[in-house]
């Protein structure tokens, strides 16, 4: 059977070649990069922080880092280990379970507390960043852990 025409046309059958976009964070010698907090840095810069008026910390999405780096595994334990050393809290950003937001914890405390100036609730908010924080790596807290662990009262929380 001979058609004068394909049933495919070659455009289709060409294969593209890939532009590679610049990689953020230090970089081994096979162009990758290899270190997570650096990448975190980067991806910060990029953050909006005009729109904000500059009262928010920079964020960065934990998929930002998966788009960046191949191996997602090694993505995941370098943050287990930054957040286990009190470097960077992680948050859930808004009801969907696979956004989460990254800070760095100095940046953090330096925007909830500028944000407290002047208000009666400053020193409430002061000791949770420094009883709570340190000690719970966890993404949330319950009452009762707040009332029986860290002390605070019913009217502080």
């Amino acid at each position: 059977m001979n058609r004068k025409r394909g049933l495919i046309s070659d455009t289709f059958k060409v294969k593209r070649i890939k532009t590679f976009s610049e990689k953020f964070g230090a970089t081994n010698n096979n162009d990758a990069p290899m270190d997570i907090k650096s990448t975190l840095l980067d991806l910060m810069t990029l953050f909006p922080r005009k729109v904000f008026n500059d009262e928010l910390p920079q964020i960065v999405i934990k998929h930002q880092l998966y788009s960046v780096h191949d191996d997602k595994t090694r993505v995941d334990r370098q943050l287990r280990q930054l957040r286990e050393q009190g470097e960077i809290l992680m948050f859930q950003l808004g009801f969907d379970a696979d956004a989460f937001g990254l800070v760095f914890t100095a940046d953090y405390k330096a925007k909830v507390l500028a944000s407290q100036e002047g208000r009666e609730t400053r020193g409430t908010v002061a000791r949770f960043m420094e009883r709570v924080l340190p000690a719970c790596t966890d993404l949330s807290f319950n009452k009762d852990q707040m009332l029986k662990e860290f002390l605070f009262t019913d009217a502080e929380i």
